[in-house]
């Protein structure tokens, strides 16, 4: 006889299992022994489990403390968040499926592969894991002698980015890039974005002073 190993020690689920596949002549199908760890699963299907699972997943990632590496004098963050949950049919049907959109940022010290690692690391097998968007970060370049000309021409302030630019892009090429110009923080990404026209002449005015210094070595 055949041992068909279900990766859970709910006995019922491995019932529904057995049940959706019919009878499987010379196999036979079994949880997985008690000694072997599990999450808890205490529902009895698996609308149950999912609800479940994610729940515990939502709460590790509230408890999860941002990683913090320091390069060029800038501090980064490697942030999780979740920004999308959808699950359900009806007001009054549990739901079969429970989908998270995961936001996973991390900082430049760390490459698009082991940032996958990270995410995958986070669900230890719980769910099935697809990804959707595959950005990877940008080394500041901050004693670049183009950036730094650009520091001394009247930047107000130099700080991180923590989302993803297209800055990147350049990055991966080796080619020194930042991301620059006058706007509201508040307004980023939404309708009818503005900035002020007095932004606007001294974000000129600085990128005047910068070619004109750039252009004389």
């Amino acid at each position: 006889m055949n041992r068909l190993i279900v990766a859970t020690t709910n006995s019922g689920k491995v019932s529904e299992i057995e049940s959706a596949l019919g009878r499987l002549p010379g196999w036979s199908l079994e949880p997985l022994p008690s000694s072997i760890s599990s999450i808890d699963e205490t529902g009895a299907t698996f609308i149950d489990n999912a609800i479940q699972k994610a729940g515990a997943f939502l709460t590790e990632l509230g408890l999860a403390s941002p990683r913090e590496v320091v390069l060029d004098d800038l501090p980064y963050r490697t942030v999780t968040s979740v920004t999308l949950a959808q699950g359900g049919r009806g007001r009054n049907i549990v739901p079969d499926r429970f989908t998270l959109n995961v936001n996973h940022r991390f900082a430049p010290d760390t490459s698009l592969e082991r940032a996958e690692q990270e995410v995958e690391e986070l669900v230890r097998g719980r769910a099935e894991v697809r990804f959707t968007d595959r950005s990877p970060a940008a080394l500041p370049f901050a004693e670049h002698p183009l950036v730094v000309a650009l520091r001394s021409s009247g930047v107000v302030a130099v700080e991180p980015k923590q989302a993803w630019t297209d800055v990147a892009r350049f990055a991966q090429l080796g080619v020194a890039a930042v991301n620059f110009g006058p706007g509201e923080q508040q307004q980023a990404h939404q309708r009818n974005e503005w900035t002020s026209l007095a932004k606007l002449e001294t974000g000129a005015d600085i990128l005047m002073r910068w070619l004109t210094a750039i252009e004389r070595r």
